[in-house]
């Protein structure tokens, strides 16, 4: 479960997730000949990556990091948690270390408070 806020890299790091699954789905192309989707600039909720091939099967959830889609967040995170689930929290290291430290305090206490009610 990728979160983070706006602007961390969550949507980049899963599509070259996928791009580089890909790669080793297609050993004897050329890496030219597959294209990473295009990364968009907001992402809307929570997107499912989907990703297969010979080594791993697993699903990213992409989660938005605009504040209007936290609550939602919440009630989505309990449902996929009650899986075995692994958490990324990325944060933009371009960013002043206060934004970085609240950040890091609101996202690691979102999802302690959602894996402690699972």
């Amino acid at each position: 479960i990728l979160s983070g806020d706006t602007g961390s890299g969550k949507t980049t790091l899963a599509q070259v997730i996928k791009y580089r699954s890909q790669l080793a789905n297609n050993k004897g192309e050329s890496p030219d000949a597959l294209e990473p989707e295009p990364v968009k600039l907001l992402t809307a909720g929570i997107i499912p990556h989907v990703i297969k091939n010979p080594q791993m099967n697993m699903t990213l959830f992409d989660l938005a990091g605009h504040h209007e889609y936290y609550s939602s967040h919440c009630a989505v995170l309990e449902s996929i948690s009650l899986s075995p689930s692994t958490f990324l929290l990325l944060v933009n290291v371009l960013d002043d270390f206060k934004s970085i430290a609240t950040q890091l305090y609101y996202w690691s206490a979102m999802i302690g408070d959602v894996c402690h009610k699972c």
